[in-house]
């Protein structure tokens, strides 16, 4: 390997260090934008719907591929609010480096809490707080809270999702 090779696989690789390590204790905002589908409206249960899904990409501070998943109480009802029982996610983290896309790791967690609006034409806003319980590789022993805020439409032939991912590290 060349001199000027290696010198600038080093440069690469301190930047994308420097850029992507999360500070574990301070509490810096790390913002994204969201855009996704629906990929499962969930199952009636007894007690309200279970299994609702979505995924989709995030840009921003945190690029990578938001996975979503929870229970609510109640059935959706224009003009109704429902509450979030429980829920996981994840987010495969990536970082643009000039090799292309490199895998930065992975951060997951759990839904603390949120609730869905239901406005009168059956679109949602959904409002929720995340947990940072772990992650891996480069995002390794990262901890913290989220927050996750969307709408969902209709746009003809599938549920689309827009909205905004924080995370507080």
């Amino acid at each position: 390997m060349s001199v000027m090779k290696h010198f600038f696989t080093c440069i690469v690789v301190a930047l994308a260090l420097s850029v992507w390590t999360l500070p574990v204790n301070a509490q810096t905002g790390q913002f994204s934008s969201f855009n996704g589908l629906e990929t499962n409206a969930g199952y009636v249960t007894e007690n309200g719907v279970s299994g609702w899904a979505c995924y989709g990409r995030t840009t921003g501070a945190l690029n990578g591929n938001f996975t979503l998943t929870f229970d609510y109480m109640g059935m959706p009802i224009p003009g109704g609010l429902n509450t979030i029982q429980r829920g996981n996610w994840t987010l495969p983290v990536y970082s643009k480096t000039i090799r292309g896309d490199t895998y930065m790791g992975a951060l997951y967690g759990l839904v603390s809490r949120g609730d869905i609006n239901w406005d009168n034409f059956g679109n949602a806003t959904l409002s929720l707080r995340l947990t940072v319980i772990g992650g891996t590789y480069m995002m390794e022993g990262a901890t913290g809270q989220g927050q996750f805020t969307a709408t969902t439409y209709f746009d003809g032939s599938k549920t689309a999702m827009k909205g905004d991912l924080t995370f507080f590290f």
